[in-house]
């Protein structure tokens, strides 16, 4: 009789399998909808921040061009921004900024400009003192961004050796 016990297994019912298989079931299904949910909400934070992330370089970039220019010209399509020997033109175009530099065009902030003007200080030469540009933003009110180029010292010591050279004769 000890010899029977030692070798009975502990066997469950067909209907403990099936309960156990049914919560099993609901356990699991619980989890993948709680996966599927989390890969949603982290593909759009994904994107939100890509968005934010190509909003910031873009605003990088066309501060970058207005506030080291030496000059600015408003002509009424576009506007010209010369510094030292580089020449780029910005126009809006489709609710973007189209920027074209060195024979390369880029598009910034696409899709989101409500309005881009430029503020001309001298107008018979058409320089600017500042761009003005209006963006859109989801969800929240329209963004002004508002930049000029910024007086550098050294572009002032620049013009007094400019100017003392037209003074000086060369003999």
């Amino acid at each position: 009789m000890n010899d029977d016990r030692k070798y009975r297994y502990r066997a469950m019912t067909l209907v403990e399998v099936l309960v156990v298989m049914i919560l099993s079931a609901i356990v699991l299904s619980l989890l993948w909808e709680g996966a599927s949910l989390f890969i949603r909400h982290s593909g759009r934070m994904v994107a939100r921040i890509t968005a934010n992330g190509e909003f910031y370089n873009d605003y990088a970039r066309i501060e970058g061009l207005v506030t080291t220019a030496d000059s600015l010209i408003d002509h009424s399509i576009w506007i010209e921004i010369y510094r030292g020997s580089t020449h780029a033109r910005i126009r809006e175009y489709e609710s973007s900024l189209v920027v074209a530099l060195g024979g390369r065009t880029d598009t910034l902030f696409r899709g989101m400009v409500t309005s881009f003007q430029a503020f001309v200080s001298n107008y018979r030469t058409r320089a600017m003192d500042s761009v003005v540009i209006q963006i859109r933003q989801p969800q929240q009110s329209p963004l002004r961004i508002a930049l000029s180029p910024i007086e550098h010292p050294q572009r002032e010591a620049l013009r007094k050796i400019e100017k003392q050279e037209k003074e000086y004769r060369y003999d």
